[in-house]
């Protein structure tokens, strides 16, 4: 068997094995030998994982095809992604439809903000070549009959966008610029993509088949991209990372129900949910690792927002496999009304290796109660980094009380702690004067490089 892994030859998970891969798989190659001249010109016919599954299948056949393989792996390694910005988004993917093979290589997919379709109607040569490829699309989660042929005309995003994602089928990472359901992906069709992940006859001919990544950044003044774009993203079987910068609001009260994800990262950076969302998007994973949240003002949302509670859906739905949490809240103050103005715990999180967040969500909001910050944070906990605003004795007895915490717990290695009065901080265990925590700084995560960038550059899109 070849000595080379797997993941130094492409960078992409593959497709499940194709047929012709398996049957090959199953034969005993000693028995059925090839030529050597055979086998490389099937090797050249197939794509890049169907001829990285056929190489593999012995020693003969890996020392013949070696060539090709690397081939395949340094147009991967080459290219740079795709960027739809331009005024005729039609000819990349016109090109495409000519010759599939174009798309085998691109990993990374960047869609600019656009308010407009294509300014021309398709002509009929076009429209001809992308109504094949849309039927088979659109038929597979379309519960009834559809016509994609006029949609695709007169060059609408909602037919000829998920053209693109059919075309692309090794894509790992998406990068969307501004998320109104008006724009790129219409709402026809994502729901409906959504939910046909839930029916397994249909699975193996939809898209984003490898789809790791997705982020979705809204650059307007005002208003904010739907939290349905989280809920739809998040049930593609693939997806492991989701991001959002600028999202908000509530969910509608006849929400679709989609299938369980296994996504292990979610970021909002500038956003701002009501506990509805927040809990209808954290009950769809199964198994969260990182949960990253920038609460934003209410320029984004008229919502009321409550960090307590969601910290408690946290511990509900994924406190037995959450290892990193963050919470930036700047803009909240607990409101009056609230249940729980007694403080919260965090004993609830089995797995809790670093947490960040401010000091008020997790305090009482009657500062005459005692508060004891040590009974409420878990004994896995390794990095502890809070934020706030103490005056003079209160500092004190803070700093006090870490040290405290600091001298006898043992899985305790850093604490560090910001107070916006003074500029003052304490830093106790593995925390360097100029050094970033990690896993503790949102704007040192990969994930919010790759959501905050704005170019197709290898750089803008990190391995994970």
């Amino acid at each position: 068997m070849p000595e080379r892994a797997y993941s130094d030859t492409f960078k992409t998970d593959p497709f499940p094995p194709p047929f012709f891969a398996l049957l090959t798989f199953t034969i005993k190659m000693d028995s059925l030998p090839l030529p050597p001249e055979l086998t490389l010109t099937i090797a050249e016919l197939l794509d890049p994982y169907s001829c990285f599954y056929f190489a593999f299948t012995c020693r003969t056949h890996w020392q013949v095809c070696l060539s090709v393989v690397n081939s395949h792996k340094d147009r991967f390694d080459a290219e740079e992604g795709m960027v739809l910005d331009m005024p005729d988004y039609w000819a990349p993917i016109r090109k495409l439809l000519l010759d599939p093979s174009q798309g085998w290589y691109t990993h990374n997919l960047i869609l600019p903000d656009r308010q407009q379709s294509l300014e021309e109607h398709l002509n009929e040569e076009d429209v001809q070549l992308g109504i094949e490829s849309a039927k088979e699309l659109f038929n597979n989660i379309y519960v009834d009959e559809t016509d994609p042929d006029m949609g695709l005309e007169y060059g609408e995003n909602h037919v000829i966008i998920p053209i693109l994602f059919r075309l692309l089928p090794h894509l790992h990472s998406i990068h969307v610029t501004h998320c109104d359901f008006n724009d790129w992906l219409d709402y026809q069709y994502l729901p409906l993509l959504a939910n046909a992940y839930n029916h397994p006859d249909k699975s193996l001919t939809l898209p984003f088949h490898n789809l790791r990544v997705a982020v979705l950044n809204y650059t307007r003044f005002e208003g904010c991209s739907n939290p349905l774009w989280a809920r739809y993203f998040m049930a593609i079987p693939s997806l492991r990372r989701f991001a959002a910068h600028t999202m908000g609001g509530g969910f509608p009260s006849d929400v679709t129900e989609v299938r369980q994800s296994d996504v292990k990262e979610l970021l909002f950076t500038h956003s701002r949910f009501d506990i509805l969302a927040i809990d209808k998007i954290l009950c769809q994973a199964r198994a969260l690792e990182q949960f990253s949240y920038d609460l934003g003002d209410a320029s984004i949302a008229d919502t009321d927002v409550d960090m307590k509670a969601v910290i408690g859906a946290l511990i509900e739905y994924a406190g037995h496999s959450l290892e990193h949490l963050i919470m930036e809240a700047e803009f909240y103050e607990d409101e009056p009304d609230r249940e729980h103005l007694s403080g919260i715990s965090l004993l609830g999180f089995q797995k809790l290796k670093s947490l960040k967040c401010e000091f008020k969500i997790l305090s009482p909001k009657d500062e005459s109660e005692d508060f004891d910050i040590e009974a409420i944070l878990p004994a896995s906990l390794e990095v502890l980094h809070l934020e706030g605003s103490w005056l003079g004795q209160a500092w004190k007895d803070l700093i006090a009380v870490l040290d405290s915490l600091f001298g006898h717990r043992n899985t305790l290695n850093s604490i560090y702690v910001t107070n916006s009065f003074g500029g003052k901080e304490y830093r106790r265990g593995d925390v360097g004067s100029d050094e970033i925590i990690p896993n503790i700084s949102i704007s040192s995560n990969p994930l919010n490089q790759y959501l905050r960038a704005h170019g197709p550059s290898r750089d803008a899109s990190p391995e994970w």
